[in-house]
């Protein structure tokens, strides 16, 4: 139960909101976006392994976002990574990608983060089909990828997906496991 209103010294903590507007569409630039949530985490008072285990959701919906949004590009079965690796490099440098970015709000206080990332993909209807399947792996299915989902899904409260005219946005919520306030 909630202070509020009978501590009269209770004060609910205003969400800090950051925006990073133009994320460039490349997988080699993402890791530094993860660090960078990772450390706003830390600064916010989350544990080290809390705010890794939320920035590296963050990382993996961040690069869903690049790949499958805005590059469109969708895995084979049994495609490997030695083939699939170079596709995505050669997709980035296309000129119909040379304009597309990711925008990203990160709504943050010691308890809660909200992130909501939208992609460019405006022409990748094949989302809604993949995220319905769910994890695909084994030898039986030949598919070696949907894991980034399934660990996200794992380590976030929540995760919801819509479809808009501007291609796909991702909010991805979580809840402080330690919903105590920081010690100052």
């Amino acid at each position: 139960m909630s202070d509020y209103p009978l501590n009269p010294n209770f004060q609910e903590e205003i969400p800090e909101t950051i925006y990073w507007e133009q994320i460039p569409t490349s997988v080699e630039d993402s890791p530094k976006y993860q660090q960078k949530l990772e450390e706003l985490l830390v600064d916010k008072g989350w544990d080290k392994l809390e705010a890794y285990r939320v920035s590296y959701a963050f990382h993996e919906i961040l690069n869903n976002a690049i790949v499958h949004g805005n590059l469109n590009l969708k895995k084979q079965p049994g495609e490997r990574e030695a083939s699939w690796w170079p596709k995505i490099l050669a997709a980035e440098n296309l000129p119909e990608n040379a304009n597309k970015f990711i925008t990203v709000s990160i709504s943050l206080t010691a308890n809660q983060v909200i992130i909501s990332i939208q992609d460019q993909g405006i022409n990748s209807p094949e989302f809604w089909k993949e995220k319905t399947a769910g994890m695909r792996t084994g030898i039986d299915t030949g598919w070696s990828s949907g894991r980034g989902i399934q660990i996200s899904e794992t380590y976030l409260s929540g995760i919801k997906y819509e479809k808009n005219n501007t291609g796909i946005k991702a909010t991805l919520t979580k809840n402080r496991s330690n919903t105590q306030p920081p010690a100052n």
